[in-house]
């Protein structure tokens, strides 16, 4: 937890009745070039929901609870009514904003609509952010009732897709954590029998998710993968002078004939010349 010090946002756009009775208003929106600011940060409780795209430029966020974080461009700083937060510049960036506030934007966070305080930064929304900036753009003045329920369609798309990229990221963060658990699991054990159906069991999948996963993972299908890392081994037995026999069953293969014709697909030579050349 970061302990400096606090200060309350106190500039609000007071919303008219038709927002308040809709539930979720746009404060303001705004966007322009920001400076570095020497001395320590101060933590800004904004008191409200706000979505900040930096454009340009990269620099420090720093939030009471989540620490600090490095911002570069693209990124996307969320900032909730509660958590404390200071950003800017290592010199200068250029950024745009969107605020917004109401029972019903309370109501989408309470549902996990947004992310939880502690991931303050989103990645690859940028196009998010800044369709539903343009789109307030040509609203804010109006007090009409369809630009107030407009405003408040913008906001909710921008949540919309805010949501669906955190959650598109939170999969492939636990996808590429069980990536490298998989490619460790087979590169220690790819002497052993490892059949699709038993690698999927060991890491609680489907075996066709297990195959999609795996590929998306190191390019390769577990099976050429795992005859990879078997020939490469054999590769070494082999000029180390071991018998094909018994090269193949040590990386695994029962079959010779089967390895010798693997050896020859992946290494262009048969194994009974890469001996006799000791590697070639």
């Amino acid at each position: 937890m970061t302990s400096l010090p606090v200060y309350r946002e106190t500039r609000f756009r007071t919303p008219t009745g038709a927002e308040r009775t809709v539930g979720l208003w746009v404060d303001r929106i705004g966007a322009g070039t920001d400076r570095h600011r020497p001395g320590a940060p101060r933590l800004r409780l904004l008191g409200q929901f706000a979505a900040v795209l930096v454009e340009s430029g990269a620099g420090t966020l720093v939030t009471q609870h989540a620490g600090t974080h490095r911002v570069q461009p693209g990124d996307v700083i969320l900032l909730a009514p509660d958590e404390p937060a200071s950003y800017q510049p290592d010199t200068e960036w250029y950024s745009r904003w969107i605020v917004w506030n109401g029972p019903e934007a309370a109501a989408l966070q309470g549902l996990g609509y947004l992310p939880p305080p502690g991931r303050p930064l989103l990645r690859g929304c940028s196009n998010a952010v800044n369709q539903a900036y343009f789109a307030l753009l040509k609203v804010m003045a109006s007090e009409d009732l369809a630009a107030v329920l407009q405003r408040k369609l913008a906001v909710l798309r921008l949540v919309l897709d805010l949501f669906e990229a955190h959650r598109h990221s939170a999969a492939a963060r636990s996808a590429a954590r069980l990536g490298e658990q998989v490619i460790e699991f087979v590169t220690r054990n790819y002497a052993q029998d490892l059949s699709i159906p038993e690698l999927a069991r060991t890491f609680h999948v489907s075996p066709t998710h297990f195959r999609r996963l795996f590929h998306a993972y190191s390019g390769r299908s577990p099976r050429e993968f795992v005859n990879a890392m078997r020939v490469s081994r054999a590769k070494e037995l082999l000029s180390q002078g071991i018998g094909i026999k018994q090269t193949a069953a040590e990386v695994g293969f029962d079959d010779v004939c089967y390895f010798m014709r693997v050896f020859r697909k992946m290494t262009g030579t048969p194994p009974g010349r890469f001996a006799a050349g000791k590697g070639m």
